[in-house]
């Protein structure tokens, strides 16, 4: 069972490239907006945010690494014993898409807007690009590495709304021998271990105020289930209903077993 400790920050930022507008049947021959706009997101698609462990993913590495195959499970348990990432573990990591989100900021084009209509040239090529920034890790930094890979003042990089963030909840002895007990008298044997939500959650709200907060979940899925989109905002969101009584009731004692 996974106990969400740390989370990523949610943060937005849209792109806009700004045009003279027109009729499609004299297209622009000195700046097109979408084309600049296109060449800015090739260069933030395949921009790699630095890997590095903090301490609720190394936990999560190293027991995920007795459940994967070379080379992955022996990448996982050199980053999860040391807390670096070689370039060479870097490498085969990179290419698991689960661990790769939690190693490193992410960032990923969402929306795209352009012209009203098919013959009609965009005086705005706008897009949405969704960034996932890692713990110790800043929204300041984030638009400051857009801003330079993209590298065209013709681009404007600005956030969204902001979304809060959260700092990283240690976990601390009482709460994980409670975790430990409630989760053993119901499926022995199961491991526990401190994780970070590639997501954000509420609990960000309460984290910005001192109040320790936790992710808890009660229902169990594979990494071969979430890559093939049966996790949170996948195209089947699906859960067994087998696990409905017994995560009630896992939530249930582990709220009276911390309120003791």
């Amino acid at each position: 069972m996974g106990l969400g400790a740390a989370e990523k920050t949610f943060q937005s930022y849209r792109l806009v490239v700004r045009g003279k507008g027109g009729h499609s049947s004299i297209p622009p021959t000195d700046s097109d907006p979408v084309l600049t706009l296109a060449r800015a997101l090739v260069k933030v698609g395949e921009l790699r945010f630095p890997p590095h462990v903090i301490p609720a993913t190394r936990e999560d590495l190293a027991a995920d690494a007795k459940l994967e195959a070379p080379p992955v499970s022996e990448a996982e348990a050199r980053v999860a014993a040391t807390g670096r990432v070689t370039a060479d573990d870097e490498r085969v990591l990179s290419k698991d898409r689960v661990v790769n989100a939690h190693l490193r900021t992410t960032c990923v084009t969402t929306e795209l807007k352009g012209a009203p209509q098919d013959n009609v040239l965009p005086t705005t090529a706008e897009a949405t690009v969704n960034c996932r920034i890692m713990p110790d890790e800043t929204r300041e930094q984030t638009i400051a590495a857009l801003e330079h890979v993209i590298n065209d003042k013709a681009v404007e990089v600005t956030p969204t709304e902001e979304f809060g963030f959260g700092p990283y909840s240690p976990v601390g002895p009482e709460l994980g021998a409670a975790l430990h007990k409630v989760a053993g008298e119901l499926w022995p044997g199961v491991p526990v271990v401190s994780t970070m939500g590639t997501g954000a959650t509420d609990s960000r709200h309460l984290r910005a105020i001192g109040i320790n907060s936790y992710g808890v979940g009660v229902s169990p899925i594979s990494k071969a289930e979430a890559i093939a989109g049966h996790a949170a905002h996948g195209p089947d969101e699906r859960r067994p209903t087998k696990w409905l009584d017994e995560g009630a009731q896992y939530l249930r004692n582990l709220v009276y077993e911390i309120a003791k």
